[in-house]
């Protein structure tokens, strides 16, 4: 179930129910998936632990990289693998304060995965002093991970521009697990090819062995696999925009 904040920024509100996507949906490099997946489903299960040791129980994580690399669908593919409850929020909203959002955070509904996409355009904006925006940069780390932070929840970030980040808001202890999603390798092209056309495995093996590695980023391929009528018109489009 995907939560939103309401128009006045005050509380969340059930925005969509879809059924749940796989995890094995979004064709990502080996071994990421499981990687968040594991270290999400270890967190909730350690809630003793984290007592134990008098630490907070919460957890970050930054996905970073080009855009159409996925970051957005793993987050909501993880919430649906994991039964989690996706909560979606903009920095960018106008009527957004460092009081609401300290209040958002702490309010979430249990077992929730906090998204807070494009993170960069939040310090863009503060450098350009936009006055549209109402947050402060110590209010967003005090709602992150301040004495009042919610207790049982993990935070996502995601950017295109991680240079862009201010060191203090993705340091250890606020950000757990820094991943990062780039272009597609050329498994993932295979991968993703196999899977529009699974009787074309000639087609999949001659297009991989002529894209450069990292080229093109998935949204791009899936885009031309989308587009294309066969298996013989899907290898001519990826052509096409290798050589653009």
């Amino acid at each position: 179930m995907l939560y939103a904040v309401d128009s006045w920024s005050d509380n969340w509100r059930l925005a969509d129910s879809k059924p749940r996507r796989s995890l094995d949906s979004v064709v990502l490099e080996a071994g990421v998936a499981k990687r968040l997946h594991d270290d999400i489903h270890e967190f909730f299960s350690r809630r003793e632990w984290y007592a134990r040791m008098g630490v907070p129980w919460r957890r970050g994580y930054l996905l970073y990289g080009p855009p159409g690399t996925g970051k957005t669908s793993v987050a909501y593919a993880l919430a649906g693998e994991l039964h989690l409850k996706l909560c979606a929020m903009s920095l960018s909203n106008a009527k957004l304060t460092d009081q609401m959002l300290a209040n958002q955070l702490q309010n979430t509904p249990p077992r929730s995965l906090i998204l807070i996409e494009d993170i960069d355009a939040f310090f863009v904006a503060r450098d350009k002093q936009d006055n549209r925006i109402e947050v402060s940069f110590s209010g967003l780390l005090n709602a992150i991970d301040g004495v009042a932070a919610q207790e049982g929840r993990i935070v996502f970030l995601t950017t295109n521009h991680i240079e862009k980040l201010d060191r203090a808001l993705i340091r250890p202890g606020r950000i757990d697990m820094t991943v990062e999603l780039s272009n597609a390798t050329g498994q993932q092209l295979r991968t993703m090819f196999l899977r529009f056309y699974p009787d074309a495995a000639q087609l999949a093996d001659e297009i991989t062995a002529l894209y450069p590695d990292k080229t093109l980023s998935p949204a791009r391929l899936q885009q031309s696999l989308l587009e294309s009528d066969d298996a013989e018109s899907a290898v001519r489009l990826i052509k096409e925009s290798i050589a653009k």
